[in-house]
């Protein structure tokens, strides 16, 4: 995220309450930025709250939040159910930033739905190689080739469509 939008002192509406919202969130206040979870599951999105001091709402009060940027980490959208989008067409408007973490297919529906809307998107292929690279740096001690990696990634994913 950090290679296409400045983080501190942004808000940043996170879809969903998993794994990846914890990873993300985590990363959102380390660097200065101000989540808000929206989640289906309020137990889910309460222990979020609690961990990280920050705010949420339920997910059916979606249309009540504006941020500087709206974050996808739920698999709504994920090959093969590619024409599902977890944010309804009509509030993308109030985020200036959206971004799916899903990395298959590169353009989900939502962000191709945000780019209509006139926002900027972020696609998920950048979290998927750098959290692969981080992950054999601390296995091997070295430093993976990020740039070679994303290359081979994305010719993988180009085969498949």
């Amino acid at each position: 995220m950090k290679e296409g939008l400045k983080i501190r002192g942004k808000h940043f509406a996170v879809i969903g309450a998993g794994g990846a919202a914890r990873g993300i969130v985590y990363g959102l206040i380390k660097e200065g930025g101000y989540p808000i979870i929206l989640n289906r599951t309020l137990s889910k999105a309460e222990a979020l709250e609690k961990e990280f001091d920050c705010p949420f709402l339920p997910f059916s009060e979606k249309e009540k939040i504006k941020a500087d940027c709206l974050i996808n980490t739920t698999s709504l959208g994920m090959s093969p159910d590619t024409e599902i989008s977890p944010f309804p067409r009509g509030l993308l408007k109030n985020f200036p930033w959206v971004m799916d973490i899903i990395y298959n297919p590169l353009k989900t529906k939502l962000l191709r739905e945000a780019e209509e809307a006139g926002c900027r998107t972020l696609y998920g292929l950048g979290m998927f190689v750098h959290q692969g690279a981080e992950q054999i740096k601390i296995w091997t001690g070295q430093e993976p080739p990020r740039a070679y990696m994303k290359k081979i990634v994305l010719a993988k994913l180009k085969e498949n469509d």
